[in-house]
């Protein structure tokens, strides 16, 4: 996307964990990690936050325009939250391309302290825009995203039309831009994907 002034196409992370954090309520138990992430050479930390109870991943990333990701297994979904405004955003998740809670804890565990390697390349990042207007159902989003979207619009999104090409800046446009954890790669590093959402602002 070579509009934007920041971006970075996909990252390599080798994961530096500290203790997890067993957060335990009747409904369920979360376990918190914190990874290392290095962004053109600069060390940041992202947190991944598991709930096996109800098969759902929190990622809040260094690489966002501040905006918590969250991916509900059961619904099948991933959300995306912005930390400010007055709307979410919802796509389809890929499950070939996500890996399921229990497999991500068990191997954020097991992989101990690795170097962080940064794919380097000139890949564009996915553009992403709204299929429509609010959706008047939130009951569809699973009760994860709905809660954390309580009070705010909620829109579906779909892959825009040109896929990795913007052209052009849409005229009272705005863009969010995030990256999440997504493919395991072996011996504690992960490949990092990076979406770019278009709204109307």
């Amino acid at each position: 996307m070579k509009t934007l002034v920041i971006i970075v196409a996909s990252l390599f992370a080798g994961v530096v964990l500290s203790a997890p954090t067993d957060s335990t309520t009747k409904d369920s138990q979360e376990n918190t990690y914190s990874i290392k992430v290095s962004d053109h050479g600069v060390e940041k930390e992202d947190t991944i936050i598991i709930d096996e109870e109800k098969n759902i991943e929190i990622f809040q990333t260094v690489d966002s325009d501040d905006a918590e990701v969250v991916e509900d297994f059961d619904a099948g979904l991933e959300g995306i939250i912005p930390r400010n405004g007055d709307s979410c955003y919802v796509k389809p998740l890929n499950s070939g391309e996500n890996i399921p809670p229990a497999e991500l804890k068990s191997r954020l565990e097991s992989s101990g302290s690795e170097n962080v390697i940064q794919e380097q390349g000139d890949k564009d990042d996915d553009l992403y825009v709204l299929a429509g207007g609010p959706i008047k159902n939130r009951a569809v989003v699973g009760e994860t995203i709905a809660e954390k979207c309580e009070g705010r619009n909620i829109y579906w999104l779909t892959l825009a039309e040109d896929g990795h090409q913007d052209q052009g800046r849409v005229k009272r446009s705005c863009y969010l831009y995030y990256c999440s954890l997504r493919v395991y790669l072996g011996k504690g590093r992960y490949y990092y994907h990076c979406y770019i959402v278009r709204y109307l602002c």
